[in-house]
């Protein structure tokens, strides 16, 4: 029976030992499972304030979006007016060279008519001192 109570003895022992290593298994398993649905949880709420700044970001993509697109027609519509008024300003519109061309045309006409109405004139004054001249040889050759 020695033998027996000693195997006993140590089945009991090797008993214990496995309870005790089941335990110590189902422990550090909750651990584990604790841990792994607290590490579960803070990655939802990570996942959860991430899908929120995406969110809030890409409205504010959006929005810089259509600023972007406003500003490009702004500039857009900016450089064609600023375009234009250059070319009216230094003159090379096809309207303002023809402006100027006119302009530039009555400026001589008009020089050309002021040299002929003085001319005009010196003949008007000529003629006006001759018939004054003439009346009044007129007048003396009756009295």
């Amino acid at each position: 029976m020695d033998t027996l109570d000693t195997i006993l003895s140590v089945a009991g022992a090797i008993g214990i030992v496995v309870v005790g290593i089941f335990s110590v298994l189902s422990m550090i398993d909750r651990q584990g499972k604790r841990k792994r649905e607290e590490s579960d949880a803070a990655d939802d709420r990570l996942v959860s304030i991430l899908k929120g700044t995406v969110a809030e970001l890409r409205e504010k993509v959006d929005g810089l979006s259509n600023q972007l697109g406003e500003q490009a027609k702004k500039i857009l519509k900016l450089e064609t007016e600023n375009n234009t008024l250059t070319r009216v300003l230094q003159g090379r519109d096809a309207d303002m060279k023809s402006l100027y061309e006119n302009a530039n045309a009555t400026k001589k006409f008009t020089e050309e008519n002021r040299k002929l109405l003085l001319g005009v004139n010196k003949n008007v004054e000529r003629l006006a001192v001759a018939i004054e001249k003439h009346l009044d040889d007129a007048e003396r050759a009756k009295a």
